[in-house]
């Protein structure tokens, strides 16, 4: 059954063959599903790597993608989107001026930031103290966002891989310095055990896909409400200057 999901998996393997294989049902996709609704805006990719998921937005859109990994930036140029402007630059000193992107995209990087932290303030008992470098990327998205511009992060839930990812109340907790935040919990099928014929996470999207439209399954595992906060993924939409509705 031909899907977006598979034109993309497809491309991406075409240019990076061990990338995005861990995970058929993946929350970039989802994200990429979102993103293709976006027109005449412009558009930064933080750590966007290849730049597989701006590559897939409107070209109407104004679109730069940074990164620190040299090779990635020229595989975008040269491979992904020539139209997409890539720069090597750090999330944390982003190279552009107050409130210049309507949107901002960061799938998978506010991680990372957890893992430095962690390593770095291991002493540290406060909150805002123990993660400094997360409060700094977040500041630096909320700077150089318009007024009413709109960012969106994807992360894995801790919930769900009970190692050094981010949780419900944390992340919460972080996005309080933006003007309204909604975090979604993206597939909630229970992990029985980490092995994947025991997880529902893989095991229940690949049979429902026999006959079900991988598409149609990618959009239907976003949800508003999880119990306990499980779920496999966030899929997080970060506001500036004005209320999500």
């Amino acid at each position: 059954m031909n899907s977006e999901r598979d034109r993309i998996r497809n491309k991406v393997h075409a240019i990076s063959p061990n990338r995005w294989k861990a995970d058929e049902f993946d929350v970039r996709y989802y994200l990429i599903s979102q993103l293709k609704k976006i027109v005449d805006k412009s558009v930064l990719d933080i750590g966007g790597g290849m730049g597989i998921i701006c590559s897939e937005m409107d070209k109407s859109n104004f679109r730069v993608l940074i990164d620190i990994e040299f090779n990635e930036l020229r595989k975008c140029h040269e491979k992904t989107d020539p139209l997409i402007h890539p720069i090597c630059a750090s999330f944390t000193n982003l190279p552009f001026k107050d409130g210049y992107f309507g949107i901002i995209i960061s799938s998978h990087i506010i991680e990372l930031t957890k893992y430095m932290d962690k390593k770095n303030n291991q002493n540290a008992k406060d909150f805002e103290q123990k993660y400094p470098t997360a409060k700094k990327y977040l500041s630096e998205i909320i700077r150089v966002l318009i007024n009413k511009g709109t960012a969106y992060l994807t992360t894995p839930n801790n919930a769900y891989y009970k190692s050094n990812k981010w949780n419900y109340d944390e992340l919460k907790k972080l996005f309080k310095i933006f003007d309204d935040n909604k975090i979604l919990f993206y597939n909630k099928y229970p992990r029985f055990s980490k092995n994947r014929k025991l997880d529902m996470t893989n095991v229940i999207p690949k049979l429902k896909s026999k006959v079900i439209s991988p598409d149609k399954i990618i959009n239907g595992l976003i949800r508003e409400e999880s119990e306990n906060y499980f779920s496999k993924y966030f899929y997080c939409i970060l506001k500036k200057g004005n209320k999500i509705t």
